[in-house]
Order: structure tokens, then C-alpha cells, then sequence
């Protein structure tokens, strides 16, 4: 249970949970996350997880993302929803080998600021559902899934509230 840790200074939770392999749920929800500038690697080979409850995450300090999720191969949706990425700039390998993830909602991303992507959605092996924050989004995570031959839908918010 880790929904007590006092993470209000925390600035790096790079590794923080990497090859936690028995977890199979994790409610990290209560984290103050908003001095955090590194979060490379945190659920990295996190192989039987199942269930990610990120809902209160505050990453608008973060910068990098890289290896995130990587290995992480039994993770089947991501509500990434509230995720600031106006500051990220390294999301390589994020979700790479998040071979049954199919459903991403990364409804308030912006990717202006990212200059390293190799791999991003590497190993994915299933059609993966994608929510956009707005066409500029779309078309940068479709070149991602492109470059990785991930197959994918990638809808925005606004033909969501749309229909």
C-alpha cells in the first residue's frame, strides 16, 4: 500500500516501481507529483500489472517519460487523460512492448516540446484506440504509430463531444 507516501518533494520517480513484477494493481492516485521533473522508467517491466491509476498525476514539470510503461505487457488501457506533457521532451520507448495496451486517453497531450520518440510504440500487437487533444496531436502520435508499424485509431476530443 503506497497511498500514504509523502512524495511532496519528490523530483525524480525514475525506476520508482520498475520490475515490480508481482504487482498486479497500483492506486498511486494520492501522489503529489508536481516538483516531479523525471519519470523515466517508473512502471518499467511491471509485467503482470494490470490496473494503473494515475488520475491525479500532476506532470507539468515532468521532461521525461522515456521507458514509462516499457515491458509492462499486460496493460490493457491507459487513462493518461489528465497527463501535461507541455514540458516533456523524451518519450522514447514509453509504451514500447505494452504488447495488449489498447486504449490510450491522452486527451490534454501536446507533443510541441519532444524531440526524442524513438520506439514509442514498439511491440504494441494490438489495434490501440487513441484519444488526441486536437488534430496537431493526431497527426504527431499517427506518425509515431506509423514509424513503430503499430496499427491504430486515433480520434479527438472534439469528434468525441462531437457525436
Amino acid at each position: 500500500n503506497v497511498s500514504n507516501f509523502d512524495t511532496t518533494q519528490v523530483t525524480t520517480m525514475q525506476n520508482m516501481f520498475n520490475g515490480c513484477q508481482s504487482l498486479t494493481s497500483l492506486d498511486v492516485s494520492n501522489f503529489d507529483t508536481s516538483k516531479v521533473t523525471n519519470m523515466e522508467a517508473m512502471f518499467r517491466s511491471c509485467k503482470n500489472l494490470i490496473s494503473l491509476n494515475l488520475s491525479n498525476f500532476n506532470t507539468s514539470q515532468v521532461t521525461n517519460m522515456s521507458y514509462m510503461f516499457k515491458d509492462s505487457g499486460n496493460l490493457i488501457s491507459l487513462n493518461l487523460s489528465n497527463f501535461d506533457t507541455s514540458q516533456v521532451t523524451n518519450v522514447s520507448y514509453m509504451f514500447n512492448n505494452c504488447t495488449y495496451l489498447t486504449s490510450i486517453d491522452f486527451n490534454q497531450a501536446t507533443f510541441e516540446k519532444v524531440t526524442s520518440f524513438d520506439y514509442m510504440f514498439g511491440g504494441i500487437k494490438e489495434n490501440i484506440d487513441i484519444v488526441a487533444k486536437d488534430d496537431t496531436a493526431r497527426n504527431w502520435l499517427q506518425t509515431r504509430l506509423d514509424e513503430n508499424q503499430s496499427l491504430g485509431t486515433i480520434v479527438t476530443v472534439d469528434e468525441i463531444t462531437s457525436s
